[in-house]
């Protein structure tokens, strides 16, 4: 039973629950935020730590009064709710980047606000959202509740971050294989393909923007072209003007897309929505295979040579065929997918010294394995044998065959000088003389 005072009944409630199991209520208002702190016994594993994350989860109850809630009545829960948190320092990485790591760090050792996220599947107005704290701890500040909120309850859950092992597989993908990736031909078409993606994207983004900067200086909304389209469209077409006057009243009745999809040409009854819409997906499929062929153009190896290669030895004493060189495009986007991956992998899990030591070892990867080979053949050593290795012959048919390939090498000698007496007078003159009696036979 719980004994609250008139300024508590007034204010909104907030229970909270321990993994202890002890219960507590706070009063929420503005002038009396709730600080909820994440315990050492509360806290995950410390070797959970880079792969884990505790979240705050806060489930609504709205007011009796009101009648019996119905799903459009949460509508309008989460946005009134405010939230802010308060942990450690930045990590080492954000540290690191400096000015450039606003983008995706934060430093909330003082409070920085807090979104919270739906618990429902991201349905709006979910009756249970939670705030996700790292593993390391920090506090959750729950400065107001949602209007029509009487009572949230509040307990911590831990769960295992899937983010961890997506940022783990591409920086590792890329780090590795930052080289085949550069020379794709597919990879140089899908950066086209996106690339014109997004400038479809901008064009029609800087049309709208301009059409609406129009209206903030007193004139129509996309000026011209508003005024003409939709003088003909209201003109000669008369499902169009329904449709349009069907959207402006409220207190009609809207039709969906397929009733745009359905307009028609009143003059031949060509389906135009259709017709629209094809053009759309046409020209947009257009540019995307423009922008694809331009990549691949781009980014495109020189030819490689034809008929007999010019090479040198390496230090190795391998062959060394002299191609091509790399072009400046394929280097600047194999360095690209390089840093990315690193930058990647040093982001990829919750600990900053977890982060560090999966991008050594992954930069270290071909000195690791042959390391561990030499390793392996060093322990296996002791016990190797010659015939474990291949089939071996017995001494007496080893001096058999070493005997007839030596006298048939001295036979072969013995004809070429027969065939050939001059080469006999290019040594001196006591070497002749046994040539020419090994030659006599």
């Amino acid at each position: 039973t719980w004994t609250l005072t008139a300024r508590e009944v007034s204010a909104q409630l907030l229970e909270f629950r321990g993994s202890d199991d002890v219960n507590e209520l706070y009063t929420v208002s503005p002038d009396l935020p709730a600080r909820l702190c994440l315990r050492v016994f509360e806290q995950p594993p410390r070797w959970a730590w880079p792969v884990m994350q505790v979240r705050l989860r806060l489930q609504f109850e709205d007011h009796p009064t009101d009648g019996a809630s119905s799903w459009s009545s949460w509508k309008d829960l989460t946005p009134g709710l405010d939230l802010s948190k308060q942990t450690g320092p930045p990590g080492l990485f954000c540290r690191w980047l400096g000015p450039i790591a606003g983008i995706t760090c934060q430093d909330c050792t003082r409070h920085c606000p807090v979104k919270p996220t739906s618990m429902d599947f991201g349905m709006v107005g979910s009756r249970e959202v939670a705030a996700t704290l790292p593993a390391s701890g920090g506090c959750i500040v729950v400065k107001k509740l949602p209007p029509r909120v009487e009572k949230a309850r509040a307990f911590w859950d831990t769960y295992l971050d899937p983010s961890v092992f997506f940022h783990l597989f591409a920086g590792l993908v890329l780090v590795w294989g930052w080289k085949p990736l550069s020379q794709s031909v597919a990879v140089h078409a899908g950066l086209g393909g996106v690339g014109a993606l997004v400038f479809i994207v901008l064009t029609v983004g800087l049309w709208v923007f301009r059409g609406v900067r129009g209206t903030i200086q007193g004139t129509v909304p996309f000026g011209r072209s508003v005024t003409t389209l939709g003088t003909m469209v209201f003109a000669a077409v008369p499902a169009a003007r329904d449709i349009i006057i069907q959207r402006t009243l409220s207190w009609l009745p809207a039709l969906d897309w397929s009733a745009w999809l359905g307009v028609r040409d009143p003059w031949y009854d060509l389906p135009i929505g259709w017709l629209a819409l094809a053009a759309a997906i046409f020209g947009c499929c257009s540019l995307i295979i423009l922008g694809a062929n331009l990549s691949v153009k781009y980014f495109a190896s020189f030819p490689e040579p034809e008929g007999e290669v010019d090479f040198v030895i390496g230090s190795d004493g391998q062959r060394e065929d002299l191609l091509p060189p790399t072009p400046a495009s394929q280097k600047l986007l194999a360095w690209t997918f390089w840093l990315f991956g690193c930058s990647m992998l040093l982001s990829s899990t919750h600990l900053d010294g977890c982060s560090l030591v999966i991008l050594i070892l992954a930069l270290l990867k071909d000195y690791i394995i042959f390391f561990v080979q030499m390793i392996i053949v060093s322990l296996s050593s002791d016990d190797l044998q010659p015939a474990d290795l291949r089939p071996l012959v017995s001494q007496s048919e080893m001096q058999q065959q070493a005997m007839s390939h030596t006298e048939k090498a001295l036979a072969a000698l013995q004809q070429h000088i027969r065939a050939n007496p001059r080469i006999v007078g290019d040594f001196r003159a006591d070497s002749e003389l046994r040539l020419r009696r090994f030659a006599d036979g």
